[in-house]
């Protein structure tokens, strides 16, 4: 897979050259910056103080479970489980993170016209880039340690104890893995299609980027790690953030867009005004 999507960002590179010295698509400003940076910082401390309360389940807890109480759509799951499939969903998440990093570098360098034009494109790609892989992280782990969501694999009675009992059994909702791979492509066809609105390169980018977190969302229900409703969710959570940051910082809109995040261990809420 690395292979195609290198010779996918090369296509990129070589069908847009033409269109050099492309002004970049997106303005920075400080006071929007410190929204995402407090977030971030405030978010580490509520995740930290939430972990801090979390215990894996006793055997009393598990021998109690009932999978009648799991909803319908994702009860299925329960008798999934593979270390396999989980290993591979590591792999593809890692492989949306070349991608969104791999094509930001190479729009960054065909954009370029000299090496203080580069630095401007990159940088500015980079922060964004940082700024949505750090809100998905944040809203990821403050959700998985506030609902607290039993993990599929803990009903399934082939599953060892020692492993039902660990903290990490209570973090099913949302899929940290799916979210991750979502933002990061739906991030770089984000940016292919507003550096390049005209090129059907950009739809190509699209489709990369659904397909993508959708097979670790597979892999993940497959895995046991997951149910639908947790992969669904994530999926949704990361190509909003993945989609939606670079969109608030365009050129055009960034003095008409107002972003407030307002965040407790029990409610996090994002709203985007025009």
């Amino acid at each position: 897979m690395f292979k195609q999507l290198l010779l996918f960002w090369v296509c990129v590179l070589i069908i847009n050259t033409a269109q050099s010295q492309t002004p970049i698509p997106y303005t920075l400003h400080w006071g929007h910056e410190s929204i995402y940076t407090a977030y971030s910082l405030a978010g580490l401390a509520t995740i930290y103080s939430l972990n801090k309360q979390i215990e894996g389940h006793s055997l009393e807890e598990i021998q109690s479970l009932n999978s009648a109480t799991i909803w319908r759509i994702d009860r299925n799951t329960i008798h999934k489980y593979s270390e396999q499939k989980a290993h591979i969903s590591d792999y593809v998440v890692g492989t949306a993170c070349i991608v969104s990093v791999g094509g930001a570098g190479l729009i960054a360098l065909q954009a370029a016209h000299d090496k203080q034009s580069f630095i401007k494109h990159a940088g500015t790609l980079a922060i964004l880039w940082a700024e949505t892989n750090a809100v998905t992280m944040i809203t990821t782990n403050i959700a998985k340690s506030s609902v607290r969501r039993t993990r599929p694999y803990v009903y399934n009675s082939e599953v060892t104890m020692e492993t039902k009992m660990e903290k990490d059994s209570r973090k099913s909702f949302f899929s940290g893995h799916t979210a991750f791979s979502a933002s990061n492509c739906f991030f770089a066809a984000q940016v292919v299609s507003q550096y390049y609105p005209k090129s059907t390169i950009s739809y190509a980018s699209w489709g990369l980027a659904t397909l993508i977190p959708a097979s670790v969302a597979y892999l993940r229900v497959q895995s046991g790690r997951h149910f639908p409703t947790d992969v669904i969710s994530g999926y949704i959570i990361g190509a909003a953030c993945g989609i939606l940051i670079p969109y608030v910082h365009t050129r055009g809109i960034d003095n008409k867009s107002n972003v407030q995040i307002g965040m407790s261990p029990q409610v996090i809420s994002v709203s985007l005004a025009f």
